[in-house]
């Protein structure tokens, strides 16, 4: 921490040295406003931007702006989505009034990619850039699952339907094995950060090494560059949304057995009508309980946002309240969250800026116990959660009448039972830049983390959990706390038709995190504090501490903005790696060609009015590991004869080191009939010295150590096509469609050996040669028609082990050992993307957004239990879905062997009959939205408003006989095991801003 303490005292005392001997350097105020060519109307939030420089203000409503410039050589870009570029020389002027020609590709809209901002023609990698209006619909608490199927190459997965939880998202597929990461996120210029969705301005996806190279040491898998709202500068705006609606869960093609339907079934399983009768006899059926419709309900989801924007004097600010309520459908679960941001814009002097942000988010989330999702599946249709008098009853092994195999009641211990999280997140970012010269700039970016979470659990001794234990309390506390600080010196400068720009900075962060806990037993009903507890039983924390230290810098060059090159280099060090290895080299060099800025190409311009190529190659690296594996540890969590003991956990290996990326990417930007925008991308990455986790013989007292093994290759193609299908004055149809691809194959592995990956006997083996996701399992073969067997292969081998053939057995334990198992299939998508439209007529808007996915294989597991044969005879069973039967008489052609009370030869053990086809189209959101006409809102003195209602989740198109054939990384990729079901949302909403 003293290192990162010193390089913001060093920042500091530099930045101040400037402000003072700078505070006479001339700027002039330039103000104007800026309207539409076409209907001379005023455009609200227009970029405007002093060229080469990340200094700006947007539009105000009015299209009005005031911005201090550098001096007269300073060059305005102005900028909006949907209308041309324009850039403006300043001059001797002070007011400089702007109109924008209607545009699809604009060239010059200012991106932000991180450490700079540049114009779309200087772009040399992979990036798409989303504003606020192209990612809003989806009603949720994260960014994340609101990009689903909007980027190319973009996969994003809804792993659980749970309050408040976040989507698990992934840039071109898997790159790594054991040290696999998520993607990069970076607020408003600064690594990690936080923010509310409504607070968002725009997103940048940064996809191909030539983006994603200057984060080095965290990029390798994708960088999200989040930008958050500024102040305006001229009339303070107020602005106030409110969401409200309901969710209701959705099982797909999964249905549950009632009364009648589940005792027909279960006849079949049984010769004796005599013997049936008395396991189940006819008066099961006067219960006819529905577990899901108890379990879960109809929930209310609302979200209320109050924002302010303007301008007071030198100081531009943008304040904005947020409150978030998600009520689960499970039970007794719920989300809550308040936040609260203000970004605020100092005028230090002429040439002195000052940016200071402040995000602080209060977080609260009812959870619920492992079992409470799963259990209303299993509970059987004859049972019944209520006593004789209309009571919720406790039910454990000795509660008479209750037929269901697990003995609870779930709907009982919800009454009680308390499982809940809260948390508080603090990010303060300030923001130091001096404009030394019209073409050198000196930046300081500084932020400080704090977090604090706890969680409590509480078992009451009236309920099933605790009574064993007279009630069960626990609870345990993490605090974080994280700097990082960028300082970055910046140039530009044009020589004729050249043009050079570029930086040269350094960065140190340092974070550090501590834990605690303790649990007891003894519980007084109601008392939830740890002071009520009568044995305490264990005690448990943590403490750990890594940093980073980096060198950064990028130069760009293009000549007569026609040839474009970007190189960048950037030196890592992590103290999550050994002493010989902690330091790594990144970088990459990108280049484009802007085909249709040459003068052979004018011909061309009314039809093809832009064409870019552009390729990039570089290096990412990836330190996603656990801190001190290089060490040789001793864990000191256990005890020995009444004192603290240690044993050892790791082996020292000093040259443990960076995990490395090298990615190519080959692209093409059209635009055709300055109407249709098309993009393509193919990648190739090649990852080496992979970060792995290799296993060691038992006689070394330690099961694995963290190695650089390794290699995985992932490549894959990406297509996005978008613009106006129909524009006019009154009527536009936009439609954005995109569809990506991303294969991944293991190269090496180390010492040659074989990675399984293997929950409760559903396997996965990372092999050389194979996918990273492929499924190893016995092979399904289907159900002997003579007999209604289970059918499977077994390896027949010969003497040397090698396997000749196959032969079909209905032994599962031969078609289960480790010889016999196949490759069966890979839970990596052959390809998907989404396809999203929006239709305006006037003041009305309809908006559809969709994603897919297709080509990959979902292990069912929840039919494990639910699709049996019998071996679960007191769970309830799925309903059949459509074109499955039952064998029942010999010479049946079925999917199902013949249902026997207690199983039928394991024929519900794992194999490849539970993998199923995990495509599908599901339709993310409908919008149906209205402005309200300005005359009639400027007679109430209302600048616009509009009220809109919304459907999430409404249709999922599948053959997947589950919930939900999205699934995560539940244990396995491609698992889909009972969860949290997803919701379908119905919503309404107003904002209006005055």
């Amino acid at each position: 921490m003293s290192r990162f303490i010193l390089s913001l005292r060093i920042s500091t005392l530099l930045f101040c040295f400037c402000i003072i001997a700078l505070q006479g350097y001339a700027q002039q105020t330039v103000k104007g406003r800026v309207v539409s060519l076409l209907d001379k109307q005023p455009l609200p939030g227009v970029n405007v931007i002093v060229k080469g420089t990340t200094t700006g203000v947007v539009t105000d409503f009015d299209g009005k702006y005031s911005l201090e410039v550098p001096g007269q050589d300073a060059v305005l870009v102005f900028s909006f989505i949907g209308f041309e570029s324009e850039e403006v020389p300043v001059a001797s002027r002070s007011e400089i009034n702007i109109s924008l020609s209607p545009s699809v590709e604009e060239l010059n809209e200012v991106i932000v990619v991180g450490y700079s901002a540049k114009t779309k023609q200087e772009i040399t990698g992979s990036v798409v850039n989303l504003s606020a209006e192209e990612i809003k619909g989806v009603t949720v608490p994260n960014l994340e699952t609101m990009l689903q199927g909007k980027v190319a190459g973009v996969q994003v997965t809804s792993a659980t339907g749970a309050p408040g939880a976040a989507a698990e998202i992934r840039i071109r597929g898997n790159s790594s094995i054991n040290a696999d990461r998520g993607p990069l996120v970076v607020v408003d210029g600064i690594i990690g950060g936080s923010y509310n969705p409504n607070d968002v301005e725009s997103v940048t996806v940064l996809k191909d090494a030539g983006a994603i190279a200057l984060y080095g040491s965290r990029a390798n898998a994708g960088v999200i560059v989040v930008t958050t709202k500024k102040g305006s500068t001229e009339k303070t705006e107020i602005t106030v949304r409110s969401t409200v609606g309901t969710r209701q869960i959705t099982t797909g093609n999964f249905g549950l057995m009632n009364a009648q339907q589940l005792y027909d079934t279960e006849r079949l399983m049984f010769n004796s009508s005599a013997v049936f009768n008395g396991i189940r006899p006819a008066t099961v059926l006067e219960t006819d309980t529905d577990w899901l419709d108890l379990a879960y309900k109809t929930g209310i989801v609302q979200n209320h946002n109050i924002s302010a924007t303007g301008s007071s004097g030198k100081v531009r600010y943008y304040l904005a309240g947020d409150y978030y309520d998600e009520e689960g459908t499970l039970l007794s679960t719920n989300y809550q969250r308040l936040n609260f941001r203000s970004n605020l814009d100092f005028e230090l002097s002429d040439a002195v800026r000052l940016t200071t942000n402040f995000n602080i988010t209060r977080d609260k989330n009812n959870s619920y116990h492992w079992r409470w999702p799963y259990q209303p599946f299993l509970y059987l249709p004859y049972d019944t959660p209520y006593d004789e008098e209309g009571n919720i009853r406790y039910v454990d092994a000795n509660t008479p009448g209750f037929l269901t195999r697990d003995k609870n009641n779930i709907l009982h211990s919800a009454q009680y039972n308390d499982y809940a999280t809260r948390g508080l997140t603090m990010n303060g970012d300030v923001v130091l830049s001096v404009d030394v010269t019209p073409w050198f700039s000196l930046q300081t970016r500084n932020r400080i983390s704090y977090s604090n979470y706890r969680n409590d659990t509480y078992e009451d001794v009236r309920t099933i959990e605790g009574r064993s234990n007279s009630g069960i309390l626990s609870f345990g506390v993490t605090e974080g706390v994280s700097g990082i600080t960028t300082n970055l010196a910046r140039f530009y400068k044009d020589f004729g038709p050249h043009h050079l720009n570029g930086f040269i900075g350094f960065e140190a962060q340092q974070w550090t995190s501590e834990s605690a806990g303790a649990n007891g037993y003894g519980v007084v009903s109601g008392i939830k504090i740890p002071g009520g507890v009568a044995s305490p039983q264990g005690i448990s924390g943590t403490k750990v501490q890594t940093s980073a230290q980096s060198f950064l810098s990028e130069v760009s060059y293009d000549y007569r903005e026609k040839y474009f090159v970007s190189a960048s280099f950037r030196r890592d060090g992590s103290s999550v790696f050994g002493a010989n290895k902690r330091w790594g080299n990144f970088g990459a060099l990108s280049a484009s060609w802007l085909i249709s800025n040459e003068n052979f190409f004018s011909s061309l311009g009314k039809t093809v009015s832009l064409l870019k190529l552009r390729g990039s190659y570089g290096i990412v690296g990836n330190d996603n590991i656990p801190a001190f594996q290089y060490l040789a540890l001793y864990n000191f969590a256990t005890q020995y004869n009444g004192g603290s003991a240690g044993y050892p956990e790791t082996l020292p290996n000093p040259d443990l080191g960076w995990e490395q990326t090298k990615a190519a990417d080959l692209g093409l930007d059209i635009t055709l009939f300055n109407r249709l925008d098309i993009t393509v991308d193919g990648f190739y990455k090649d990852t080496d010295r992979l970060l792995s986790k290799v296993q060691l013989p038992p006689s070394q007292g330690i099961a694995e150590v963290w190695r650089n093994a390794g290699r995985v290759v992932n490549q894959g193609f990406e297509l996005g096509i978008g613009g106006d299908v129909v524009h006019t004055q009154n009527v536009s149809w936009n439609v954005n469609f995109n569809i990506g691809t991303a294969q991944n194959q293991v190269k090496e592995l180390p010492e040659g050996t074989i990675i399984n990956k293997v929950y409760d006997g559903v396997k996965q083996s990372v092999r050389v040669g194979e996918d990273i996701n492929s499924w190893y399992l016995p092979k399904w073969v289907g159900v002997d028609p003579e007999n209604g067997d289970p059918q499977w292969e077994q390896a027949v081998t010969d003497s040397e082990g090698n396997v000749v053939e196959y032969q079909v057995t209905n032994q599962y334990a031969l078609a289960s050992a480790t010889s016999s198992l196949q490759l069966v299939g890979t839970a990596t998508p052959d390809f998907f993307g989404g396809l999203n439209s929006s239709l305006s007529f006037k003041g009305l808007t309809l908006s559809v957004s969709s994603a897919f996915q297709y080509g990959n294989l979902v292990y069912h597991r929840t039919r494990e239990f639910v699709d049996a044969d019998g071996a679960n005879f007191n769970f309830n069973m799925m309903q059949l879905a459509d074109g499955w039967s039952r064998w029942q008489n010999p010479g049946d052609v079925a999917t199902h062997p013949k249902p026997v009370f207690g199983g039928n030869l394991q024929s519900n053990r794992p194999s490849s009959r539970y993998l199923e086809d995990g495509s599908f189209w599901r339709i993310r959101n409908i919008m149906l939205n209205y402005n309200l006409p300005g005359a009639l809102l400027s007679k109430v003195k209302i600048a616009r408003a509009n009220i809109f209602i919304s459907g999430d989740n409404l249709f999922t198109f599948t053959k997947f006989s589950g919930m939900d054939p999205e699934v995560g990384s539940f244990g396995l990729a491609g698992l889909s095991d009972f969860k949290y079901p997803i919701s379908k949302q119905y919503l309404v909403g107003l904002q209006i801003s005055f």
